[in-house]
Order: C-alpha cells, then structure tokens, then sequence
C-alpha cells in the first residue's frame, strides 16, 4: 500500500512540475496599439452592417422558404443559408489586411 502511496504522489508531483514548465515556456503576444485601423473598421462598419443586415434577413427568408418548397428538407435550406454566410462586421484585423472578409462562400480581401 505504501509503494501505492509513493508511485501516486510521485506521479502527481511529475505532472504538477510538467505542467508548470509548459505554463512558462508560453509566450506572450504584445500587440500594439492601432487605432487608426480600429476608428477605419468603424467607419466601415457604419455602411457595411445595414447591408449585411439586409443580406442577412434575405437569406434567412430565401432559405427558410426553400427548406418549405422541399418539404422539410434541412440540407437544401442550409445549401442557401451558406450563400448568405459570413462576417457581421468589420474588425481592425480586416482593415489592417490580418483577417480576410467572409460574404457568402468566399473572401472578398484580402
């Protein structure tokens, strides 16, 4: 029982020590402060979300109707929900040229 005792401890100290020597070796990203991009992804945001809103509903309708006219089938209405898939808005990582815009299927930019 002791030999038990000893082999469980031994193992829970070794992983205890493990874990702390990945926890340091993990290094911090240091971003810098950008706000021209996030004031541009603002700007931006003002014209794109009222479009995407109205895409948005759109696609729902056009969807849901699809999945009606075929009698239920989820496949074929979540086919044409993909088409209207995307991003809501447009974040400081997309105007600085990070991140792509997702509309529908595709990348629009980069």
């Amino acid at each position: 029982m002791k030999t038990c005792t000893r082999i469980l401890t031994m193992a829970l100290l070794l992983v205890a020590l493990s874990a702390n020597a990945r926890a340091e070796q993990m290094v911090t990203q240091v971003r810098e402060p950008d706000p021209g991009a996030a004031i541009s992804a603002a700007v931006w945001n003002i014209f794109y979300m009222p479009v995407r809103f109205v895409v948005t509903i759109v696609g729902a309708e056009v969807g849901g109707l699809t999945g009606f006219l075929t009698a239920g089938n989820l496949q074929a209405a979540q086919d044409v929900w993909g088409v209207f898939d995307g991003q809501g808005v447009i974040s400081p990582e997309i105007v600085r040229g990070e991140e792509p815009i997702r509309f529908g299927q595709t990348d629009i930019w980069p």
